[in-house]
């Protein structure tokens, strides 16, 4: 008899576990140095946390860009983030025709050419033609550069390799995600790169982006009346620093 109780409650338990599970939404982050890691402590890292503390409920699994895509792909339940539902649809043709949707604004990000200084005269995607450029490997150069007779093109696995390539003069351009190269920039202590104020990629503001499903739906509803006390606390600009465009008044940088 009690031995049948044992197996009554472990069945119970473990019920009670998988709906709590399954009642999670799953975000795909991708790894992104100095703002998401598997290890946790960077900016993104800690503005997750500090919802996790407020009660949003979620199961954050951060994978490689690639892998975020696969996954993102084939989970029609699942959010991805950091993104957009603008360069979603733009920079993965998969996702055009996908019903998305998308949680209010974060922090300002989009992809612009860098020069040494501003010496360049590049005021336009034409007067890129003819440059020597640099972009980081897991962007289409047939989709960014479009239309632009560059003279070569070199790919780089990440921001730090960007910019020595500049520092370095191995290339005259490089295509740097803002905020993402100032924070590498800072990093390895070199000068700030010259934004020529040419985006590839225009600037968007960061979201959540999930597939649009009703649980979805109240889970994004959710996480933006989060963020309106994280923000209003100045604990977002905490977790961001000072290279992050929040649009809140602070100097910006880009």
């Amino acid at each position: 008899m009690q031995y049948k109780i044992k197996v009554l409650l472990c069945l119970l338990l473990f019920t009670v576990f998988s709906s709590a599970t399954s009642a999670q939404t799953i975000v795909y982050g991708f790894e992104l140095k100095n703002r998401m890691s598997v290890e946790g402590g960077e900016q993104f890292d800690l503005l997750w946390q500090e919802l996790h503390k407020l009660g949003l409920d979620f199961d954050l699994k951060v994978v490689s860009f690639s892998r975020q895509v696969r996954l993102f792909s084939r989970d029609k339940q699942s959010c991805i983030f950091p993104a957009s539902v603008g360069g979603v649809k733009q920079l993965m043709p998969e996702f055009i025709d996908a019903n998305l949707q998308g949680s209010e604004g974060i922090d300002l990000v989009g992809l612009v050419a860098m020069t040494l200084d501003d010496s360049s005269n590049i005021r336009s995607h034409a007067d890129l033609s003819g440059k020597s450029i640099a972009m980081w490997v897991g962007l289409d150069p047939k989709i960014i550069l479009a239309g632009v007779d560059y003279k070569s093109l070199d790919q780089a696995p990440n921001d730090e390799t960007l910019l020595r390539m500049l520092s370095r003069k191995r290339v005259e351009v490089i295509l740097g995600f803002m905020p993402d190269i100032l924070l590498a920039a800072d990093k390895l202590s070199i000068r700030l790169p010259h934004s020529t104020d040419v985006w590839l990629i225009p600037k968007r503001l960061t979201q959540v982006v999930c597939h649009d499903t009703p649980k979805n739906r109240q889970f994004l509803l959710q996480f933006d009346q989060l963020m309106k006390g994280i923000r209003s606390s100045g604990k977002l600009r905490e977790f961001m620093g000072p290279l992050v465009n929040l649009q809140d008044g602070s100097e910006e940088y880009y």
